[in-house]
């Protein structure tokens, strides 16, 4: 083995280039499939630090509303607490209900909140929260009982001992009773703080009701329960109590806790979620990157073969089995492999805390983890067996006497040895070139769609304190500031989905009519996001308390009852009855993901609830704006925290997950096309090596450089062309499905295939060039020197 290693020394000093290409592609290699398997090991690693994990499913709903495919995580709060009592099966239950953004104050302390919940005193009987202070089995059974984190504890109460400590919440107290430790990244339940359910029931009556969507719920299972039957008790205990979801066609089953994060299917803002197709996705590019270095290596162990031919030939002449040979040849490679695997801890090393800090991944690189390194023993040995036994076993079979003589027939030289692996090279580039240009062009398109109203410079805020009675006085004092165009008031962020209902005409029963979403709104709503009212009117103050039982539609929804001449009919919205007044074109407010949904406009001017949010259309410097606005609201209501955002900013963060997948598609991509470029460099240095001779007699004969560099430039051409064909139908495929992600999408164009082989192509030939201009303008008495 030592002479092997000393050997494969020798050779890479007489060929630096290749052993260097070699190493550098191995190492990048090695290094992509360890980050991503980090990340794939994180991913689906999630809410497995529980010890009942494998017991606990999350309630989920089924159906499909308007003719779209539902998959919701909201139902009834009732739920959870009868199928405890209803089915045996069931051990415990818990339900979550989030809290929106409040006012938290203590000590002359005020701070926006929204990462917490309401939730039952069951939550520490599923879950494996550790408790640093107080007791798990009743720190929530009391109304107005708070649990908080240890950074929250520091935040409010510094080093003192925040038990029994009172916070103000929306101007109700709440007593410490315990605090936990950090939640774990692995958890896809995230939140500083969790109120005691029992303070909300109290307060609310949809608490008592089966027919309102309001909280998601887990269920704690006996051992060995039986899913399928469980769900049907489940159904029974519903059918038995209510009729509506029956009557709209949804139905209630069990999700595995540990399939939850990365289940795309039930996107939720307030969750931590992934998509397991994206761990896919990415998985292939790596493993492509990775065949890109072996298919490399191969290459130019068959270019430079005539190189070590008289060497192998003189060994099989002296006695060598061919056995010998193929285990020094795979030798041979897994000494590159393995000075490339120590390279590549050296760039995962230096690479993590970059990756962390640009995808927020918080990946953990632990070389005392014994599966890291039987993840890494693995690699070196299925990429040592992949890209070194395929070069040992055809060098290997060759006949000694014509590898003395240097002169081995075509046919032991298969085309796929030849010219197939620069195709896959190729092939496997233009996909992803391919994919990468689409992917940031429906980026762009997310970013830039005409969504049906303005989201530029429009700030808006939370209604707290004494605005959500006085809101009317605080606009017109912001009217007054010079550059405030318009002000008006929702009941939830734009982005955000309202409470709904079924809304449906005179002749129609309820379970005909499509769920709407409710929107309060004030005025000036539609005029200060430049939403367009194609019929009738919007609320206006020349209508006084006509506004009250009036409302406004959106087209989906006209369309979804079927109206005619909508303005002045009746309609029933929450077994309401409505007129309609006005109508207003559809608005993409939510994310392209989605279809529109039927929307009922409802007015509303005061008594706003604590999810209000004001909107504040100005011009000019933004600073000098918001310094205004915060004195106005300091004036008014000094008791509530002044904070504020920007729409247009909130709307881009929508997207973030398909901006980081663009950003990380092109970083593959170059690595791919780098990779490739290489061993295209490598290979055509060493085709030009063995035909100096060829292309010398051309030159005394005449040829002329242009002729000399098509002739060593066609067959790079030519692979390309069928690498192109090939890919083009692939990457097609693979963005449609992709596509199938959105409602609203750009169009698969042609001239994104025709710019990626563009590119692939112009990028080979810049790599080659160089070499084939070097062999073309070389004086013909040296090449006919050459050996």
């Amino acid at each position: 083995m030592l002479n092997i290693f000393k050997l494969t020394i020798r050779i890479s000093k007489r060929q630096p280039l290749s052993f260097s290409i070699n190493i550098i592609g191995f190492a990048i290699g090695i290094a992509c499939v360890f980050i991503i398997t980090l990340w794939i090991q994180s991913q689906f690693g999630f809410d497995q630090f529980h010890k009942n994990y494998k017991n606990i499913y999350r309630i989920v709903e089924h159906g499909k509303i308007n003719n779209e495919d539902v998959y919701e995580i909201y139902i009834p709060p009732l739920f959870g607490p009868e199928f405890t009592k209803a089915v045996p099966e069931i051990k415990n239950s818990v339900r979550f209900y989030h809290v929106n953004n409040s006012v938290f104050k203590y000590n002359q302390q005020a701070f926006y909140e929204n990462n917490g919940y309401f939730t039952d005193n069951t939550i520490f009987e599923l879950f494996d929260f550790p408790l640093l202070v107080g007791d798990q089995n009743s720190s929530l059974a009391a109304p107005n009982s708070i649990v908080i984190s240890k950074s929250m504890s520091s935040k409010y109460f510094s080093n003192n001992n925040p038990i029994g400590k009172t916070i103000e919440i929306e101007g109700e107290g709440y007593t410490v009773t315990a605090v936990f430790k950090e939640i774990p990244e692995n958890s896809h339940l995230q939140f500083d703080f969790l109120l005691s359910m029992t303070t909300l029931i109290t307060q609310n009556k949809y608490f008592e009701d089966w027919n309102s969507n309001r909280v998601y719920t887990y269920l704690l299972l006996y051992q060995n329960a039986k899913i399928e039957l469980i769900e049907k008790k489940m159904q029974n205990v519903i059918s038995e109590n209510t009729s509506l979801w029956d009557d709209l066609g949804l139905s209630y089953q069990l999700q595995p806790l540990s399939e939850i994060y990365l289940d795309h299917r039930y996107n939720n803002e307030k969750l931590k979620t992934s998509d397991r197709r994206n761990l896919y996705i990415f998985s292939f590019v790596v493993l492509a990157i990775l065949l890109i270095s072996c298919i490399n290596f191969i290459n130019l162990f068959e270019a430079q073969n005539t190189t070590r031919n008289k060497e192998v030939g003189i060994n099989k002449i002296l006695g060598a089995k061919r056995i010998s040979l193929i285990f020094q040849f795979i030798s041979e490679t897994f000494i590159h492999i393995i000075i490339a695997a120590i390279i590549a801890i050296a760039l995962i090393g230096l690479s993590l805390p970059i990756i962390d800090a640009t995808f927020k991944l918080n990946l953990k690189f632990n070389l005392h983890n014994p599966m890291i390194w039987l993840c890494f023993t693995g690699t070196i040995v299925i990429i040592g067996l992949f890209a070194g036994l395929f070069p040992a076993l055809y060098l290997s079979s060759l006949q000694p006497v014509m590898m003395l003589k240097g002169k081995l027939p075509q046919k032991v030289r298969p085309w796929f040895l030849k010219n197939g692996l620069i195709i896959i090279q190729f092939f496997i580039s233009m996909v992803l070139l391919a994919t990468t240009l689409f992917v940031s062009k429906q980026k762009e398109f997310l970013l830039s769609k005409k969504l049906g109203f303005n989201k530029e410079q429009i700030i808006y805020l939370p209604i707290k304190g004494i605005l959500q009675k006085r809101f009317p006085s605080f606009k017109e004092e912001l009217l007054k500031i010079s550059k405030v165009k318009s002000v008006t008031a929702k009941s939830c962020l734009v982005t955000t989905e309202d409470d709904g209902g079924p809304v449906w005409s005179t002749g129609m029963t309820y379970e005909q009519g499509p769920l709407a979403e409710r929107c309060w709104v004030s005025y000036d709503y539609f005029k200060t996001l430049d939403i367009k009212i194609s019929g009738g009117r919007s609320f206006s103050k020349e209508f006084g308390r006509d506004n009250e039982d009036v409302c406004i539609l959106n087209q989906k929804a006209i369309d979804e009852i079927g109206l005619k001449n909508p303005i002045g009919k009746e309609i029933f919205f929450n077994n309401e009855r409505r007129v309609v007044v006005g109508v207003i074109e559809d608005v993409l407010t939510k994310s392209l993901h989605n279809t529109i949904f039927p929307q009922v406009y409802l007015f509303k001017e005061g008594n706003w609830n604590p999810e209000a949010v004001a909107f504040i259309k100005y011009t000019g410097n933004a600073a000098a704006v918001i310094s205004s606005i915060k004195k106005e609201w300091q004036s008014i209501n000094p008791d509530e925290p002044f904070s504020y955002e920007f729409l247009d900013n909130t709307y881009r963060q929508m997207y973030s997950t398909e901006t980081r997948i663009a950003l990380l598609f092109k970083i593959f991509t170059s690595i791919a096309m780098v990779l490739s470029c290489l061993g295209l460099f490598g290979v055509s240095l060493f085709v030009v090596q063995r035909r100096t001779k060829e292309i010398g007699i051309r030159k005394v004969n005449g040829a002329k450089i242009f002729g000399v560099m098509a002739l060593l430039n066609k067959d790079f051409i030519k692979w390309i062309a069928i690498a192109f064909g090939f890919a083009t139908p692939i990457a097609y495929y693979a963005m449609n499905k992709w596509l199938e992600n959105f409602a609203y999408k750009t169009t698969l164009s042609w001239w994104i295939f025709a710019m990626a082989g563009v590119l692939a192509l112009g990028i080979a030939l810049l790599t080659v060039s160089w070499q084939s201009w070097r062999a073309a303008t070389r004086n013909p008495v040296e090449s006919l020197r050459y050996e």
